[in-house]
């Protein structure tokens, strides 16, 4: 496993002492159906978000205008504390408050010209080469990427501490949580969050020695 030392230093927090025990990880997530859809108004704009997958936007940032979409499978406009939009998710003022702390370091929680208003979009920049690919059961495209993952293994160390993260493999797409987010979320009530368990996952003990 290759493990990207700059990005890695820039996803720890010198004041983070947590430590998982018995951790889980979840692949992070909002089921449309449930929490209604969010979309760009101008659909381009999703080219914007993919040139800045995986690292921080800054002052580059501008609030994207985005809209509910209202239609026969989506018949109401998201009111809950998390929207999927695409592959991104957004969240509301009410987890704003909840989870900023928790993120700070890890993800960006910026703000969206939304209607509904009051939606922020959730913006992982912690990327971490944690997926050990040799030991994990994955599917790969003929360059070699990884396009799935059948059994996970990954390395325990690499993740003390950190509330969500990407893989590099899906930069682009998923994003994963751990379980010091999914209490985050349980006890502060928040609405919309579709956690779903990384099932088989190991865990290669030696990899975070090597971090």
């Amino acid at each position: 496993m290759r493990i990207l030392d700059d990005i890695v230093r820039s996803c720890r927090r010198a004041s983070s002492g947590e430590r998982l025990t018995g951790v889980d990880v979840d692949e992070l997530k909002s089921d449309p159906y449930t929490a209604g859809l969010l979309e760009p108004v101008d659909e381009e704009e999703f080219d914007w978000l993919r040139e800045f997958a995986g690292r921080a936007f800054g002052s580059a940032w501008r609030p994207l205008p985005v809209k509910g979409v209202v239609d026969r499978d989506y018949p109401e406009p998201p009111s809950l504390d998390a929207a999927p939009m695409s592959t991104y998710l957004a969240i509301s003022e009410r987890a704003v408050a909840a989870l900023a702390d928790l993120v700070e370091g890890y993800a960006e929680i910026l703000p969206l010209d939304s209607d509904p208003p009051g939606y922020h979009l959730l913006h992982p920049t912690c990327v971490l080469d944690a997926l050990d690919e040799d030991a994990s059961e994955v599917n790969r495209l003929p360059t070699g990427r990884v396009s799935k993952v059948h059994s996970w293994v990954l390395g325990r160390g690499l993740l003390e501490g950190v509330p969500v993260f990407k893989l590099p493999p899906f930069v682009h797409g998923r994003t994963y949580a751990t379980d010091l987010f999914a209490r985050a979320v349980a006890e502060a009530g928040l609405t919309g969050f579709d956690l779903r368990p990384l099932r088989p996952l190991a865990w290669a003990q030696d990899v975070g020695a090597r971090a």
